[in-house]
């Protein structure tokens, strides 16, 4: 006779047979790791930081060149439509604002009236985007620039905003005048500085961070504008 086979059935709750426990380690740190991570994630911070700064001032530099670019073809069409001389003028420091503490860069426009024989004003100072500010002269930076490469005429021509014969004698609010660099447009629709031949005006844009006078400006973040006389039309070039 075959001796009976017996199954084994799985163990019951009731089961008095000892079982091997599984322990496990309370998981954790060592300060070590813990200064580690806190550097990678000030790191990501500073460099989110430094992305979102960026990406504000080429925006600010985008909308000041475009309302730069808005105010010269608003001049040259007032000129034509009143059939007399416009003028755009432009400061660094706009009127009532403080020179040592303040970058105020901003716009203005004048017509000449022939009744008075005089310019009047047709708008108000109007400043650029907060955290930009016009250069005084064109940047090596910008004259370096692949578009200047592709077409070196763009960069030459004369400096608007430091040309003596740009200067201009306007009124100031709450009386006296002040000299202030301009361009003129025409009724045949045309763009001049008086006593220049240059065949384009030039003026360059940058973060507020820049001083006006830094020729020596070395920023990745700028705009140049170009004033073409014969036509009257504006061009923008960015990095």
């Amino acid at each position: 006779m075959q001796p009976s086979s017996r199954a084994t059935s799985p163990p019951t709750p009731d089961d008095d047979r000892p079982r091997t426990a599984t322990r496990v380690s309370p998981a954790g740190f060592t300060l070590v790791e813990l200064l580690v991570v806190t550097t990678i994630i000030g790191l990501l911070l500073a460099l989110a930081a430094n992305g979102l700064r960026t990406s504000q001032q080429a925006t600010g530099l985008t909308g000041a060149a475009r309302q730069l670019t808005d105010a010269l073809g608003l001049a040259r069409s007032e000129s034509i439509a009143r059939n007399t001389v416009v003028r755009v003028s432009l400061t660094t420091h706009a009127p009532g604002t403080d020179p040592d503490t303040e970058s105020a860069s901003a716009v203005a426009l004048w017509a000449w009236d022939h009744q008075t024989e005089s310019f009047q004003p047709i708008s108000t100072w109007e400043p650029l985007p907060a955290g930009t500010t016009l250069l005084e002269t064109i940047p090596d930076v910008i004259r370096a620039a692949p578009f200047a490469a592709e077409r070196p005429a763009l960069v030459r021509g004369a400096d608007l905003m430091t040309d003596p014969a740009a200067l201009a004698t306007f009124p100031v609010p709450g009386g006296g005048e002040a000299l202030y660099p301009h361009v003129e447009f025409l009724p045949d629709g045309r763009a001049r500085i008086q006593g220049v031949a240059d065949r384009r005006i030039l003026m360059a844009l940058a973060p507020a961070t820049a001083t006006p006078s830094d020729d020596g400006f070395t920023g990745s973040n700028w705009a140049h504008l170009v004033i073409d006389r014969h036509t009257g039309r504006t061009s923008i070039h960015r990095p």
